[in-house]
Parts: C-alpha cells; sequence; structure tokens
C-alpha cells in the first residue's frame, strides 16, 4: 500500500491524514514536516567581447576570456567551491553550486563574482549580488543582466524537500 500525505500510518496501523504542511515520509511511513532547501547553479553567462576597463582584449593573446563564478548563497559556509574554468565569450557550468534553506535564501541575496582567470593576475568581470524572490524559486531559471562588462548570468533554482 502506498503511503500518502492522505493516508500516513506505520506497519498497517491506523491510518490518518497529515496535517497541512506535513508530508508522509515513505520508508517511515509517519507524517514530518520537510525541510524546503533550493540549489542555486549558475548556468552561463555572456562576456562582453573587450574588458570596458581599457577597452582591450581579456587576454593578452587575444583568445576569450576564462571564465570562473563563485557564489556565497546566505547562511552556508564560505568556501563553496568556485565553477570550473571555461574560455569562453558565453561560458557554461555545471559546478559552482550552493544549497541552501529556501527560507534563508528568500531573506537575504546571494552574492557571487566572475572572473576572468589569467597566469600573471585575474581580471574581475563583475560582482553582485541579488535577493531571490518567490517568483524566481517558482520559475526556476534566474537570468540578470549585467554591466558593460557582464551582460548577463543566468542560475538555474532547484527547490526540494529534505529531512
Amino acid at each position: 500500500m502506498t503511503r500518502t500525505a492522505d493516508a500516513c500510518g506505520p506497519n498497517g496501523s491506523t491510518c490518518s491524514k497529515c496535517t497541512t504542511g506535513m508530508m508522509c515520509h515513505p520508508s517511515k511511513q509517519q507524517c514530518y514536516t520537510p525541510t524546503i532547501r533550493t540549489k542555486i547553479q549558475p548556468l552561463r553567462a555572456q562576456i562582453a567581447p573587450l574588458d570596458p576597463s581599457d577597452n582591450s582584449d581579456w587576454d593578452v593573446d587575444g583568445s576569450p576570456p576564462d571564465v570562473v563564478i563563485q557564489l556565497s548563497c546566505p547562511n552556508t559556509p564560505a568556501a563553496v567551491p568556485p565553477s570550473e574554468e571555461v574560455e569562453s565569450f558565453t561560458p557554461t557550468w555545471t559546478k559552482g553550486s550552493c544549497d541552501v534553506l529556501s527560507t534563508d535564501l528568500l531573506s537575504a541575496p546571494i552574492q557571487f563574482t566572475v572572473i576572468d582567470v589569467d597566469a600573471i593576475f585575474d581580471d574581475p568581470i563583475a560582482s553582485a549580488q541579488y535577493q531571490m524572490t518567490r517568483a524566481d524559486i517558482d520559475r526556476g531559471v534566474v537570468e540578470l543582466t549585467g554591466s558593460s562588462a557582464l551582460l548577463s548570468v543566468a542560475f538555474q533554482v532547484t527547490t526540494y524537500y529534505a529531512e
């Protein structure tokens, strides 16, 4: 028998309906209040073709910038690993996410820094913060327009229940 929030009872005992805001735990077969968490994953960015600070190429050999993004979410460890380095004016990433309680995400902004990694010194492309909204979480993707160096950046927003 499948247990649902409408019929949740352990070991064949009398099923009861979970109260509002509770779910039936699939293995424990009892009602519990889930923790709602959100994962923020940098997806992609669009970088200006020239460094606007001096109107020159990002790299001395004229190649595209070697871009990483460092993300910081509210009430999470400061040591979130940066994304992978991608040589492109339109980098895409699969790493560098942070995981946060959804209530924390709605009460304080995320912060991010986009950097062009170079051999001698790194060029900052942009740093910003953004306050997520309930609509952002519901949409699942946040696309922000940027400055003269960072034309746009997008994040995937995935919400899930945790125990």
